[in-house]
């Protein structure tokens, strides 16, 4: 694959762009509160829709056609571990596609063990089920920071494998990644993956706004390691613990780092953790817009 060119662009637009297009996700139960403000969340961005477990996929048709009322394109999240049989798969999957989704993301799941047959992420991409069902778009996971369990050059051969399945099976692709504190080791990963030719657009995870005894609790349990470390640092100080976390630091640094090109672009998704309205607030506040 030839190599895209990339150009750098002035951090004042850079910052504009990382606002203006970005992506969330919110739980399948806090859906039906779920009203964003359409001047700083455009119609047709992308809402994640987390799978925890199998009562996710209870309510998940009624959540993407809320999702697709307001507008906006639902994108549920796959956790291949929680599915105990492919009759569970094919109820999720049917769940999502009746509800009018038809973009999702794939992970192994955040838990251990599996309840069935499908491992990993890949044991659900190489089934036809996916492509069968109408989806045209898939996001896999990123993992910038590593991973407790796999070392980096066979996660970055998994990712590859990943994508190259989604392009023989014709299904468009992204990369979405966990959360994280540190942009120096998101953009550190993201020319490593250029250097390897990976073209794919990618979903930088942010925490929205919260409190920073609930952002550790979630860091902690999604494995964010060094960039976790960092955050502590700068949380010591009791003022910051009654602050609270804003991403403005983060999202500054992007800006003034990262690089952009129509090819392949970056984009923000926001794990507002202390609830959406306080990110759409942030993000108010930092576009100029009114409330």
């Amino acid at each position: 694959m030839p190599q895209s060119t990339v150009w750098s662009i002035h951090p004042s637009l850079a910052r504009k762009s990382l606002l203006n297009d970005y992506s969330l996700e919110i739980p399948v139960s806090k859906v039906s509160s779920f009203h964003p403000p359409p001047e700083i969340f455009v119609k047709g961005s992308e809402v994640y829709l987390p799978h925890l477990s199998q009562k996710d996929t209870a309510g998940l048709k009624d959540a993407c056609k809320k999702i697709v009322a307001l507008g906006y394109q639902p994108v549920p999240h796959v956790g291949a571990r929680h599915f105990a049989d492919e009759a569970q798969l094919r109820e999720h999957l049917t769940a999502a596609r009746d509800g009018g989704a038809r973009r999702l993301l794939v992970i192994a799941g955040d838990r251990d063990d599996s309840q069935g047959p499908y491992i990993d992420a890949m044991s659900v991409l190489s089934h036809a089920m996916v492509s069968d069902l109408g989806f045209a778009h898939v996001s896999v996971s990123g993992h910038p920071e590593g991973h407790s369990r796999i070392n980096g050059d066979q996660l970055l051969d998994a990712l590859e494998d990943k994508l190259e399945m989604l392009a023989v099976r014709g299904i468009q692709a992204s990369i979405t990644t966990q959360f994280g504190f540190d942009a120096a080791t998101y953009v550190r990963w993201i020319n490593m993956l250029r250097e390897r030719d990976i073209d794919t657009p990618i979903n930088i995870g942010v925490a929205g706004v919260t409190s920073i005894p609930s952002l550790i609790k979630y860091a902690a349990l999604c494995g964010v390691g060094p960039s976790l470390s960092a955050l502590r640092k700068r949380s010591g100080a009791m003022v910051g613990l009654l602050k609270g976390y804003e991403p403005t630091e983060l999202v500054n640094e992007l800006s003034q780092t990262l690089t952009l090109n129509d090819k392949a672009p970056v984009k923000l998704h926001f794990f507002p953790f202390g609830g959406a309205r306080k990110t759409f607030d942030w993000i108010t506040a930092r576009s100029g817009t009114p409330k």
